[in-house]
């Protein structure tokens, strides 16, 4: 690995996890190509398993120990449901009578029209509970044997990539073939089914908690910011 790119890593305090080589081409040498950098020593399990298709990269599979908490809502504001005109009418204000500027400070006039905003949403806007997703285990599309298959294609590649035997290489591209073959198959049978776990298992979804704040009489409430478009209200 070049000398300034870890001094880069070093000086910054980073940690680089990748010890062995990840990317092999047929009588090459072996080349660490695919790297997993963090700013915390937070990587565990970390596991080098067989390339995608005809990929010569290594599948590179780890987990990270984060603690990151879960939020959960009873329900949630239905924003395709909302009655916008009577929100634009609710919020037609007098603003200078209102939030009185002269006796209030920013955080006093932000914490008054916040709250008429909030009574608003609740009015005009329906709340919905959510809905419970099912897991992605329960969406996988593969049988026992196929799993079987490419647990077996991943050992193969293992294999090849300690003893780098022409042998084992034919054995690994059987299996890789064997295993692309029975993924058309399933592909075939049930796309809707195939597709709905492969997107399960590549995107990511994020959560953002609701904001809690005290309105100006000293209620607290709680509302997600982000989700709320303003800007179809003005």
């Amino acid at each position: 690995m070049n000398v300034k790119f870890i001094d880069v890593l070093q000086k910054n305090g980073l940690h680089q996890h990748i010890t062995t080589p990840t990317r092999q081409r047929g009588d090459d040498e072996p080349h660490v190509l695919d790297l997993v950098i963090t700013s915390d020593d937070i990587v565990s399990t970390l596991e080098y398993r067989s390339p995608l298709g005809k990929s010569d990269h290594s599948v590179i599979s780890f987990e990270c120990q984060v603690d990151v908490p879960k939020v959960t809502k009873s329900s949630r504001f239905n924003y395709q449901k909302g009655e916008f005109d009577e929100l634009r009418v609710f919020l037609n204000l007098d603003l200078d009578q209102t939030l009185s500027p002269d006796d209030n400070n920013l955080d006093d006039m932000w914490a008054i029209f916040k709250s008429i905003l909030l009574d608003g949403m609740e009015h005009y806007i329906p709340q919905t509970k959510n809905m419970t997703t099912l897991k992605s285990s329960t969406l996988q599309p593969f049988n026992s044997d196929i799993k079987q298959l490419i647990h077996k294609k991943h050992r193969a590649w293992t294999r090849f990539m300690e003893t780098r035997k022409p042998s084992v290489m034919q054995e690994y591209k059987r299996l890789r073939n064997q295993v692309r073959f029975e993924a058309l198959k399933i592909r075939k049978l049930n796309p809707k089914h195939f597709w709905k776990y492969i997107k399960s298992r590549t995107s990511t979804s994020t959560s953002v908690g609701e904001l809690k704040t005290m309105d100006a009489t000293g209620r607290e409430v709680r509302y997600s910011i982000q989700k709320m478009q303003i800007r179809l209200i003005y």
